[in-house]
């Protein structure tokens, strides 16, 4: 269930949207009804400390199944298969897709949940000499009503508000 004004689809979707992902006949899930319809719509970000990958990022927008950061600095698109979340970056099709298991299948108010994050087993290699550690570990997250908080790793806290 999904508390607040977001409605969700529990069915699979159809026009010309397409599938849910893959190219078999996906399901739709709770879970992944769920979690698109509490990320739909545009989020401020925060980083802390400064200084780390990505941290220049201030706004991402989400509709659909489609992502953006900055108005375009970077673009892609997620899916969601079971309690399977896979996010991938535009222009780079066998590299940089990262995944996530173990999606709570209701949002409510607020909640805290540990997924497993990190790069998908379809992924390419990541450019040599990246700072990314591409292991998937436990990825803490909580949301207070107001404020989604992600635990990354070394100490990285992300944080986003609806705008």
């Amino acid at each position: 269930m999904v508390t607040g004004s977001r409605p969700i689809r529990a069915g699979r979707p159809v026009g010309p949207r397409g599938a849910w992902s893959g190219d078999g006949p996906a399901r739709a899930t709770l879970a992944g009804a769920a979690v698109e319809a509490f990320a739909r719509g545009a989020w401020h970000l925060g980083f802390t400390p400064s200084g780390q990958v990505n941290d220049e990022y201030r706004r991402i927008e989400v509709t659909g199944r489609r992502w953006s950061l900055d108005g375009g600095d970077l673009t892609g698109t997620f899916a969601l298969t079971g309690g399977r979340l896979t996010v991938t970056v535009d222009g780079r099709s066998s590299e940089n897709v990262w995944a996530g298991t173990g999606l709570p299948a209701t949002v409510g108010a607020s909640a805290s949940h540990t997924l497993q994050w990190g790069e998908d087993p379809t992924s390419g290699p990541v450019d040599a000499g990246s700072p990314v550690d591409t292991t998937p570990s436990p990825l803490p997250v909580v949301w207070d009503g107001t404020t989604l908080t992600i635990q990354a790793r070394k100490g990285l806290v992300i944080t986003a508000v609806r705008v």
